[in-house]
């Protein structure tokens, strides 16, 4: 018996599936961080499949980014900036009936995921900071120059350990264990 080929799912095609669930600000600067996340997938293999069960799972992954990112917001209190925008009704609606039982029913797929990220970084401040930039760019409404990106991510990473908001982002992203869904302050009352 042949094997299906391996196709790939790109980001044209799972980007809608963010511009839906991660839309939370204004603007659509968050879409360059779950471009960049989403890449990072792709190296560590996650966005591959070989049959339509396989390509439900990696579309999974990318509900599992906008999870992970809309969770950051809320451990971090930048959704409680004026400018962030929580998700309504219907987007909670489709999420619980097309995406969180598959979530709930697989506990490691969001462990995997942030594993995946953590990978394919330099360090483990990297993701987190990387989020916290997208965060304040998405925030005041424009992109920060690499330079200032760069300044930004050295003071985070040096600097903001005692910063209480910075640290429950961190404990989020480098928790050790798996995920579980339910303890997400975001959509406990799912």
């Amino acid at each position: 018996m042949m094997n299906a080929p391996t196709k790939i799912l790109e980001w044209s095609e799972v980007e809608p599936i963010f511009r839906f669930y991660i839309s939370v600000w204004a603007n659509h600067i968050t879409l360059n961080w779950a471009s960049s996340a989403w890449q990072m997938l792709h190296i560590g293999g996650l966005t591959v499949f070989n049959n339509d069960e396989e390509e439900l799972k990696v579309r999974s992954y990318a509900v599992a980014l906008s999870v992970i990112y809309y969770e950051y917001c809320h451990r971090t209190a930048f959704h409680e900036c004026e400018q962030f925008s929580r998700r309504d009704d219907s987007k909670i609606k489709t999420f619980k009936r097309e995406f969180l039982p598959d979530l709930e029913k697989e506990d490691e797929l969001i462990f995997r995921v942030k594993k995946c990220l953590l990978e394919q970084q330099s360090n483990d401040l990297e993701l987190c900071s990387e989020l916290w930039i997208n965060c304040a760019e998405s925030y005041q409404g424009f992109v920060f120059s690499i330079g200032e990106k760069a300044k930004l991510q050295d003071k985070l990473i040096k600097d903001f350990n005692d910063d209480f908001n910075f640290n429950r982002g961190k404990s989020f992203i480098l928790g050790s264990e798996i995920d579980d869904i339910s303890c997400y302050e975001s959509v406990s009352g799912l």
